[in-house]
């Protein structure tokens, strides 16, 4: 009886074609859909315009006076984006990392993860860094007053088609 069910489903049918047919369609179409999103995480990665953009509101935010303020604002923005992150993001990526320094590369603020003088060594930023092993995607931005830094954990690809 097996080989002559196995023989009746090998027989063509036109039902049988049709949905063949629309499930290759639909693997095609889900193939193309996770490559283009992969295609696109893969620029925004390349530019890390989000982070840029993180920093520009961050040093909008840091117009005060005096710089006991300028470090609170420091660390409610880093209290709240890894709240936000943990919150989004059901992978454990790290936190976000934020140093804050005068315009004269004195540091004011930095994450506690960050160590006693880890990113006020160089000049050129490069696009990552490296913390405690860790390869983080660095934005940096120098206002007349301030030098804000935001390192956000980089993505490995594996981790990106995870999410």
């Amino acid at each position: 009886m097996k080989t002559g069910l196995f023989a009746a489903l090998r027989r063509p049918a036109l039902v049988r074609r049709v949905v063949v047919a629309l499930l290759a369609a639909f693997a095609l179409v889900w193939v193309a859909l996770v490559g283009v999103d992969f295609v696109e995480f893969r620029r925004a990665t390349r530019s890390q315009e989000g982070l840029h953009r993180a920093v520009r509101a961050l040093a909008a935010s840091l117009d005060v006076a005096d710089e006991a303020r300028a470090v609170q604002v420091m660390q409610a923005t880093e209290t709240q984006y890894n709240l936000l992150r943990r919150e989004a993001v059901p992978a454990p990526l790290g936190p976000v990392l934020l140093e804050l320094a005068r315009a004269d590369g004195t540091r004011v603020y930095a994450s506690p993860g960050l160590g006693p003088d880890a990113l006020t060594v160089r000049e050129a930023d490069p696009p990552s860094w490296t913390v405690q092993g860790q390869v983080h995607w660095m934005a940096t931005l120098t206002t007349p007053r301030w030098r804000i830094r935001m390192l956000e954990p980089a993505l490995t690809d594996a981790q990106a088609v995870g999410l």
